[in-house]
């Protein structure tokens, strides 16, 4: 097909009869009507005729046959077959209607535009050939400089003309090139965005969470059902400011969280959500989810979006609360009896010089037992009550860790293991914390340390404290962990391979509630550890305002302490062991 038509079909086809065959036609049926009212002597000449016939079959040829299969750059056919009728016409209507020769710029435009450059070699000679035939029709030459000019100056004319449109084609086909090219390259990158669009819609909807993504307006660019879902239940749609609804609840289940503090509105203020619990749905059938988001970043650093991904985790919320009712229910039920037991061993023991010496022996041993017993309810006991709310009232934190190590000590002197607290002049300020919480929690990790601590040690503790937060570390020389056993320590009832190997005894319950009594008041507890090479926990508690009325703290100023570095004994005098390390 020709340059200026790019489609290879009966319908392009037509185009190009319509574009350029056409107009030439028109014209020469113009010249035809002029011929027959003005000449009409000259209408009826067989050349002219034959120059009819001519153009008729090259315009029934332009349409008919399908050139876009055979190849476009036949059609250079039609437009020389055009040049000639109008060297024909010429000579029949020359000198008559000399302008008749000016339908040949319509075959030449065609050639210099639609086709190749070497296509103009055929247009320039066609036009020598129009101004030359009637000579060559009658023998003769030009007879003087007037004719060899009608011969000259046309065809000279009609060069210019030609190479002028075909550097302007020149430019248009380089452009219409890139334009196809720069067309082609958008389809093909419209078809991957596509491709790309379905594969993420597909992999959303394939994942068993709710996922949903924000631009920098705040609309929804990319969502899968279950993110519609957790957003119908809640009562919002997701397109919809102000991205929340009346049934979202705290972790209680019937505290209502305010609309500006739910997950979504809170994610598209830039908050960076890390499983955030919230409970949705109306209260007789709720849904614990778990959400985190995270702002879209380019590699430029500048902020596209946010996403906002959401789990639901109502089976291993449920599993919890059972676990939890179960742990205080056993605990309460095997608290009565033993209660009973140890009462009934305190009487005997009272009685004990009437008894024979082996009872008396027996009765240490049942008293044992049941003070271990004890002692395990009432770790039960205390990991179903992590729950409760922090009443924060002014304590030092010096006075908080040495009552619990006070509860340490016994452990710590049946195996002659020191106890060295290291302390500066800021530990004995008060600070706002719940002291009950903050002295299991240590009792705990002190506890922990005093178990896996070889005999004839020491466990050293050090505390300090800044204007902001309180840090506690507790550093034993006991057999150590791995990277794998110190990533689970804090779970519910996990146990080192060496704890079971060397029936130490726990549940190993007490790091999982000292962790969850310090993430009470805002604190966290790291861990470092090696195998062989012993184990620290450092605890670090913010500091908080008050949560009391100010005349229930009352009495509570600072108090005088002994300056930097200085260690504290836990006992009297008579306990100190060397530079003031305490030997229990």
């Amino acid at each position: 097909m020709p340059l200026f038509e790019s489609e290879r079909s009966p319908r392009g086809r037509l185009r190009v009869f319509v574009r350029a065959q056409l107009p030439f036609l028109i014209g020469m049926l113009f010249v035809l009507a002029i011929t027959w009212i003005a000449f009409p002597d000259r209408i009826v000449a067989a050349p002219l005729w034959a120059a009819v016939t001519l153009v008729g079959v090259a315009s029934l040829a332009s349409v008919a046959v399908p050139w876009e299969r055979i190849g476009g750059e036949w059609l250079v056919l039609v437009a020389v077959a055009d040049i000639v009728a109008v060297a024909i016409m010429r000579s029949v209507l020359f000198p008559a209607l000399p302008a008749v020769g000016m339908l040949v710029i319509f075959p030449v435009l065609w050639l210099a535009y639609g086709f190749s450059r070497p296509a103009m070699v055929l247009a320039v000679a066609g036009t020598v050939f129009v101004t030359s035939y009637h000579f060559v029709l009658e023998g003769v030459w030009p007879a003087d400089s007037t004719e060899w000019a009608n011969v000259i100056a046309f065809p000279a004319l009609i060069l210019a003309v030609s190479i002028v449109v075909s550097i302007a084609a020149s430019h248009l086909r380089g452009s219409q090139a890139r334009l196809l090219e720069s067309y082609r390259l958008q389809e093909e990158a419209l078809v991957r965005a596509r491709n790309s669009e379905a594969l993420i819609q597909s992999i959303l909807d394939t994942v068993d969470a709710g996922v949903a993504f924000y631009d920098r307006e705040n609309r929804p660019a990319v969502s899968n059902r279950i993110a519609a879902s957790v957003a119908s239940t809640v009562g919002f749609d997701l397109g919809a400011p102000p991205f929340a609804g009346e049934n979202a609840f705290e972790a209680d289940r019937t505290t209502a969280i305010p609309p500006e503090q739910q997950f979504l509105p809170r994610a598209l203020r830039g908050e960076a959500l890390d499983e955030h619990l919230e409970w949705i749905g109306p209260p007789d059938d709720q849904h614990a989810i778990v959400v985190s988001s995270r702002p879209v970043l380019r590699d430029d650093g500048q902020v596209i979006g946010t996403v906002v991904v959401t789990y639901d985790v109502t089976e291993l919320a449920d599993a919890l609360s059972l676990r939890e009712q179960f742990l205080s229910t056993i605990s309460h039920e095997l608290r009565t009896p033993l209660t009973s037991i140890m009462g009934y061993l305190d009487l005997l023991q009272d009685d004990a010089d009437l008894l024979p010496a082996h009872s008396v022996r027996y009765l240490g041993g049942l008293g044992n037992g049941a003070r271990s017993l004890d002692q395990r309810i009432r770790e039960l006991l205390a990991a179903a009550d992590v729950s409760e709310r922090v009443r924060r009232r002014p304590r030092p934190m010096l006075d908080l860790l040495i009552q619990a190590l006070e509860k340490v000590r016994p452990l710590a002197a049946d195996r002659d293991i020191r106890l060295v607290v290291q302390h500066d002049s800021h530990s004995r300020v008060p600070v706002y914390v719940d002291g009950q919480k903050i002295v299991h929690a240590l009792q705990e990790i002190a506890s922990n340390a005093v178990k896996f601590s070889p005999d004839h040690s020491a466990v050293r503790i050090t505390v300090s404290s800044s204007k902001t937060l309180s840090r506690i570390t507790v550093v034993d020389e006991g057999p150590g962990m791995t990277r794998a056993e110190a990533n689970r320590v804090f779970e519910r009832f996990y146990r080192t391979q060496y704890a079971r190997d060397n029936a130490v005894q726990g549940f190993g319950l007490g790091l999982a509630v000292a962790e969850a009594q310090i993430k009470a008041h805002g604190g966290h507890i790291r861990i470092t550890s090696e195998p062989g090479r012993g184990t620290s926990f450092t605890v670090e508690v913010p500091h908080a305002l008050p949560d009391v009325p100010p005349g229930e703290a009352s009495g509570a100023g600072p108090a005088a302490g002994p300056g930097s570095g200085e260690r504290t004994p836990l006992t009297g005098p008579a306990s100190r062991g060397p530079r003031g390390a305490v030997r229990t």
